[in-house]
């Protein structure tokens, strides 16, 4: 495992790949800022900084590159924004919370020895609806060799395991562009999922859905985690039958309800052979019951 130490005199000469601006402004994960608060973790050549700050916003750049701090010296716009040499693996940001608007991390996360100290600092300084632009190499495509993506988690870098990550860490999915070799995604940050949720459902507490919910938004728990659940040591894949109970269905025909949620919203049923058993699960809450 390298060290802090080694990890800064790998990159202490690198200035990044120069792809930052590219990825932002010719996939158009959405319209640029202007005149807003914008943080971005890696800023490597400062193709997107410049562009940023040339839309009148408020920029801050973090980069463990000494060559990249010297390169905003030396292109002339270092002091139209703010740009500090952190570790973003380790340093935490020199920020109250709620400050920025916008986030950007693009092509950085693979470098970083601990990705969820840097987003969670990111998430602590973004405010609640603020845009977070992510893009990763996919794992196949990264590389291991030192000094190229030297902490990279492979795992990590596929598209439904970096979206359950995030998902995890309540930032919302909004939008994914597959660019060739590049995982391109644009987040929505989460800080109050119970108020986000209030405000979207017209004020209605009782029509509020769970947090999950809330930040998952299309994805629900059985398509990110159904795959990994062995309720009662069986593993529903193994189900011989299942179907969809639409909502109602069941408490109309038995009068039951859900105990955890209280509701019906619709349950999916399994049957197995081997044991005998057959078991329903509710479709808001996950729980299971056994018929």
């Amino acid at each position: 495992m390298l060290t802090d130490k080694d990890i800064k005199k790998i990159y202490k000469g690198e200035r990044g790949i120069g792809c930052n601006y590219t990825l932002f402004t010719r996939f158009q994960l959405y319209e640029a800022p202007e005149r807003s608060r914008c943080i971005e973790i890696g800023f490597g050549q400062g193709e997107l900084a410049r562009y940023l700050i040339e839309k009148g916003n408020y920029y801050v750049g973090i980069d463990c590159g000494e060559a990249s701090i010297r390169g905003a010296i030396e292109d002339g716009f270092f002091e139209k924004g703010i740009f500090l040499y952190m570790d973003a693996s380790n340093d935490n940001l020199p920020f109250l919370d709620d400050i920025f608007e916008h986030g950007f991390c693009l092509e950085t996360l693979e470098h970083l020895a601990n990705p969820i100290h840097a987003i969670l600092e990111l998430k602590r300084v973004l405010v609640h609806g603020a845009r977070l632009s992510i893009s990763v190499p996919k794992y196949e495509l990264a590389g291991y060799e030192s000094g190229t993506h030297a902490h990279v988690y492979p795992g990590l870098l596929t598209k439904e395991n970096f979206t359950r990550f995030m998902i995890q860490l309540y930032f919302k999915p909004v939008k994914y562009i597959d660019i060739g070799g590049t995982h391109l995604f644009l987040f929505e940050n989460i800080k109050n999922a119970e108020s986000y949720a209030f405000k979207e459902r017209g004020g209605n507490e009782e029509k509020q859905p769970n947090i999950f919910r809330v930040v998952a938004g299309n994805y629900s728990e059985h398509e990110l985690y159904g795959h990994l659940g062995v309720p009662n040591l069986i593993n529903l894949y193994d189900a011989v039958e299942r179907k969809e109970i639409p909502a109602g269905e069941l408490e109309k025909q038995t009068g039951f309800k859900c105990k955890s949620c209280g509701a019906d919203r619709g349950f999916i049923y399994f049957r197995f052979e081997n044991p005998p058993r057959e078991l329903y699960m509710c479709k808001d809450c996950r729980r299971i019951y056994k018929k």
